[in-house]
């Protein structure tokens, strides 16, 4: 019997890591013809694909001007209809968006007639057009060539990934969508088509799809857990310490802290943040005199926190990702070896410190203490642009009141709770059997999962 085909849509770096780096491609090539469109075709991060899988470039095609034009209406519409359901849209960066007159005329008439049933008749709309005039050439002759019977992507809704997408659906070809972020859902709340399955992280993803988007059918939604964290939940291929500190500069005799820095566009004054910790370091305030691995955010060169190497070039650290990195295409790739170069760091760290973020869940697959950053060095009045709006998120509200989850809203009191995590010596032992499973997400083996729901629409459907 012939092999049916799966092609995997990798048109931004993080599909690299949850499609690749996790296993989840490998696990397929004995059973299907696997197919990989990718932006780059020669990153580094597809060299550990397996010699069975064919690699084509992704194809970077506009949707006509009208689609365009009504896709991004209706996000913006339906962003303005999440407050109804008591949700708002997570913005990430600090970059305001501008509106145009025509969208604030909207934004001023919203409750008179944005609600559930002006939503779905624009969404019946939406998949009408899209039907007649959505379908991309380009597209749809990589399928035909290719034999193609089931898309998978990450994404749901960016513009670069649309024309793809739509194109499968209008084949009648099968689609998977699953999600790389517990966020996208709220940065992304619009379904702009309904895919065969929707695999997503959790119960609270699972719901939050339905109430933003009511009108898909609850069948489509499967919970399959994360492919991002399956390094962490693994536990395999963990560097042994000694030769992990060599390699990062630590010494193997002194515990240390992670902080995590977020991306520059997201925060701001954070060199200022990592200052304090350093100095409190060296003035003996906090026990044991750990080290403080800092932990560069991909899109930065690192040249904010430069002067503090001089300064305390006996408490800082700083390890920079080996990621690939093009701002020009928007694709920021972790390679293999940082996979494991990171799980080994969060294995061995004492606690992380950090921006709310998913940072947090892969510091609690090791049962880690994680304090979160719910404060401005410098205030800020716009509450939109101030670094207790991560806290705050909707995105962020299911693991807040998790035991491992601590909070910090001065300096003074980060302060006080890294002192106390030390004290109270919350390291995590290093292990020789799996931890026990008390978090959603670590009751799924996710690729399994996948695989099945796989097998479900190929061979049964």
């Amino acid at each position: 019997m012939n092999k049916k085909t799966i092609a995997f849509l990798i048109a931004f770096g993080p599909e690299v890591r949850a499609f690749i780096h996790s296993g989840l491609i490998r696990s397929l090539v004995s059973k299907y013809n696997v197919i990989i469109f990718s932006l780059l075709t020669d990153s580094k991060a597809l060299a550990q694909l397996p010699k069975e899988v064919k690699v084509l470039p992704f194809q970077t095609v506009q949707e006509s001007y009208f689609l365009t034009r009504l896709r991004n209406l209706l996000r913006f519409m339906h962003n303005l209809w999440l407050p109804k359901l008591g949700g708002k849209k997570w913005n990430h960066y600090l970059e305001k968006q501008k509106l145009r007159m025509a969208k604030r005329l909207i934004r001023q008439g919203q409750f008179l007639f944005i609600n559930k049933w002006s939503m779905y008749l624009l969404f019946v709309i939406e998949n009408i057009v899209a039907k007649i005039i959505g379908t991309c050439a380009v597209w749809q002759k990589l399928y035909i060539e290719n034999k193609v019977d089931l898309v998978i992507s990450a994404g749901y809704s960016y513009d670069r990934m649309l024309p793809a997408l739509q194109t499968a659906v209008n084949r009648g070809l099968k689609t998977i969508i699953i999600p790389n972020s517990w966020k996208e859902v709220y940065t992304l709340p619009h379904l702009h088509f309904e895919p065969t399955k929707l695999l997503v992280w959790s119960k609270v993803n699972a719901t939050t799809f339905l109430r933003y988007n009511p009108w898909i059918d609850r069948k489509i939604l499967g919970i399959v857990g994360s492919l991002h964290l399956s390094p962490f939940l693994s536990q395999a291929g963990i560097i042994p310490k000694e030769d992990f500190c060599a390699r990062v500069g630590l010494d193997s005799k002194r515990p240390y802290i992670c902080y995590t820095a977020a991306a520059p566009a997201a925060v701001r004054n954070e060199n200022a943040i990592v200052l304090g910790i350093l100095s409190a370091i060296k003035e003996n305030k906090i026990p044991s005199s750990p080290q403080l691995l800092l932990r560069l955010n991909p899109m930065e060169d690192g040249s904010r926190f430069e002067h503090l190497i001089k300064e305390f070039p006996d408490e800082l650290i700083i390890q920079k990702p080996v990621w690939e990195w093009q701002p020009d295409l928007d694709w920021c790739c972790s390679l293999a070896e940082d996979v494991m170069l990171w799980v080994s760091t969060v294995y061995y760290a004492s606690c992380n410190i950090s921006i709310p973020s998913t940072v947090t869940l892969e510091f609690l697959a090791f049962h880690k203490p994680v304090i979160n950053i719910c404060y401005d060095v410098i205030p800020i009045v716009d509450r939109d642009c101030s670094n207790k709006r991560f806290w705050d998120s909707d995105f962020y509200a299911e693991i807040k009141s998790e035991k491992n989850v601590f909070s910090a809203f001065s300096q003074d009191e980060m302060l006080q709770t890294l002192k106390g995590l030390l004290q109270k010596n919350l390291r995590l032992r290093e292990p020789d059997k799996p931890q026990k499973i008390c978090y959603e997400w670590e009751r799924y083996n996710t690729i399994a999962e996948i695989e099945l729901n796989i097998d479900d629409i190929l061979f049964t459907r």
